[in-house]
């Protein structure tokens, strides 16, 4: 929480730089849909938290005026107005005990443990909308 605007993505309500950031993210993924569109390509856009995140899901820790689920709001109404599956990670690591331990104190990234969980909650979201394996008739997927 001490790297100012790097972590603003936390605070509510939002600074100019980070609507700044949404508002491009917004035209970005507009033009990347109508392509993906054209070419008749599904596009899912997913979010991976960060390690504080996780750690602010607890909110006996949180400080007022922060919101770690704020930016997976923000960018799925982004994705809904292009018509592209979104999926926060997020929360996936809400069901599981000590979620921040799943990420590399000295880096942030996602351990294996971190990694499982991300990719069970694309798995998941993708699996529950039908949409997405609607052409794909018979196809059965494997849980290991």
């Amino acid at each position: 929480m001490l790297h100012g605007e790097d972590a603003d993505y936390l605070r509510i309500p939002y600074r100019v730089g980070w609507e700044k950031r949404l508002q491009d993210l917004d035209t970005l993924l507009g033009e990347m849909a109508d392509r993906a569109r054209a070419a008749g390509v599904p596009m899912m856009l997913v979010l991976g938290p960060q390690r504080i995140q996780t750690t602010l899901l607890d909110d006996a820790v949180r400080p007022q005026g922060v919101d770690p689920h704020e930016i997976g709001r923000r960018l799925a109404a982004i994705a809904a107005r292009h018509d592209v599956l979104f999926q926060d990670t997020l929360d996936g690591f809400a069901t599981v005990n000590n979620p921040e331990a799943m990420f590399y104190a000295v880096d942030g990234h996602m351990d294996a443990d971190g990694h499982a969980v991300f990719a069970r909650s694309v798995l998941d979201r993708l699996v529950h909308d039908s949409a997405v394996f609607r052409d794909c008739a018979g196809a059965t997927l494997v849980d290991n």
